[in-house]
């Protein structure tokens, strides 16, 4: 509700439901490095939540007597009957994967002494609960934050009941807004409805991407903000959101919060940002991506930098134990083994078959898909977005000069998720629904 509240206030974009839940998560994070910070008890933090959220709805309602539902034209009798299929899958898929954990991950214990430590002690804070010194993985972070609350409300629910419930609710989100982000191409919702639920059931088939992850881990903070945040800035990118008065400021909150889940996330939006500012290298529109994401985005690498280097370099930091000599980390005893290979004398470049490993059908699926449909798609942009994404992910990942500025600042081994840029809904449905579109499958798909 603050963030759709705002959102009509500030950016004058009534009934945008990506933008909303963009910044009333954005709010949430913020609040959370500052409950973090002075180490606020549970109980207070619950208590100050909920006073913030009524004094700051009622502000708003009050005084600009803003509407608090989000109106949405395709919701309406015509377009009910496309619900229903996409309920019934989702419960579907959430009675196989995310309600009974079947495959609950490597991360899993790491997450649940973390909620336990704050239940524990009975206040947050970003101490380690096993060696009293800063913990450096997920530091103030607001989705940890959010469920050991729910846990501290409801205390009868287990712990492992509550990931699986936020599973549900995440992997539905997320759905919901990789249909509203993809239809801004198709400029057709019963197409993108049936297009992302065809890409649910293509995950499972080809298994190891981002689709598929998110079905199956789907309460992991590094997952589900990639499957939620690279979506929703493609969508502020091709819809031009970002040249809104104020936007840029809200941009920083929305990076930031990217960031708060997972350290990664600040060079996969540096790929997307730069793709996006070559993409039309005109001067005046490329000033105006300057301007108005580009800086955004350096503030949010200055804040990282300065906020996040005090837990990774620390003592108990998870890269404080990993030498600056990469030859030594790409060792048989060393924490790149198998992600790093040696091209020249101390040149290394990451694994090509370690980062395409179980994707190569997914890659190739693309790739006869763009063959295929090159002539048919008419929003050029977005596959010439695809590949200059692609190129520079590759400059990155199998650029030695790059794994040697990067040792330095972050564990070479999450590189490899630079790939869920790439095995996500958005491009693959543009190249299915250009197939539909073109074809006589439009004049039966829905029968």
């Amino acid at each position: 509700i603050p963030g759709k509240l705002i959102n009509n206030k500030f950016l004058n974009n009534q009934n945008d439901f990506v933008i909303s839940i963009l910044i009333g998560f954005s709010l949430f994070t913020l609040i959370s490095f500052f409950i973090y910070a002075i180490n606020l008890k549970v109980s207070h933090a619950i208590i100050f939540y909920i006073i913030f959220y009524l004094i700051i709805t009622s502000i708003f309602y009050s005084i600009f007597k803003q509407k608090l539902l989000i109106k949405n034209h395709h919701l309406n009798k015509n377009n009910l009957i496309y619900f229903f299929p996409i309920f019934f899958f989702l419960v579907l898929i959430f009675l196989i994967r995310p309600i009974y954990i079947q495959n609950d991950g490597s991360d899993m214990w790491y997450y649940l002494a973390i909620i336990r430590s704050f239940l524990d002690d009975g206040f947050f804070s970003n101490t380690s609960p096993w060696f009293n010194m800063r913990q450096s993985s997920y530091p103030s972070n607001s989705f940890f934050l959010l469920l050991t609350m729910i846990k501290y409300l409801l205390p009868n629910i287990s712990l492992f009941d509550i990931f699986r419930i936020s599973g549900v609710f995440l992997t539905t989100l997320s759905v919901f807004i990789n249909i509203h982000v993809l239809n801004i191409f198709t400029k057709n919702i019963k197409h993108s409805f049936a297009i992302v639920l065809f890409i649910f059931v293509l995950s499972f088939v080809i298994r190891d991407n981002l689709v598929y992850y998110m079905s199956s881990l789907p309460y992991y903070p590094k997952i589900f903000s990639s499957i939620i945040f690279i979506p929703a800035l493609i969508y502020i990118f091709f819809t031009r959101l970002y040249l809104r008065k104020f936007f840029p400021i809200f941009l920083i909150f929305i990076f930031i919060t990217y960031l708060n889940q997972s350290s990664i996330n600040i060079v996969i939006s540096g790929i997307l940002i730069f793709a996006f500012l070559i993409l039309e290298i005109k001067k005046n529109i490329l000033i105006a991506k300057v301007i108005n994401i580009f800086i955004p985005y350096v503030i949010v690498v200055l804040f990282g930098y300065f906020y996040l280097s005090g837990f990774y370099f620390e003592k108990s930091g998870v890269i404080s134990t990993f030498s600056n000599d990469l030859s030594i980390n790409a060792s048989n005893e060393g924490p790149y083994f198998g992600h790093v290979t040696e091209i020249f004398r101390n040149l290394f470049i990451y694994d090509p078959v370690k980062y395409f490993s179980r994707l190569t059908y997914f890659y190739l699926l693309l790739l006869l898909l763009s063959v295929l449909c090159y002539k048919l798609i008419r929003v050029k942009e977005i596959f010439l977005y695809h590949y200059i994404i692609l190129i520079v992910s590759f400059l990155i990942v199998f650029n030695p000069v790059s794994i040697f500025i990067l040792n330095k600042l972050l564990p070479i081994y999450f590189l490899v998720r630079i790939n869920w840029i790439l095995v996500g809904y958005i491009f693959l449905g543009c190249l299915i629904y250009e197939i539909i579109d073109r074809s006589n499958l439009q004049k039966y798909i829905y029968k």
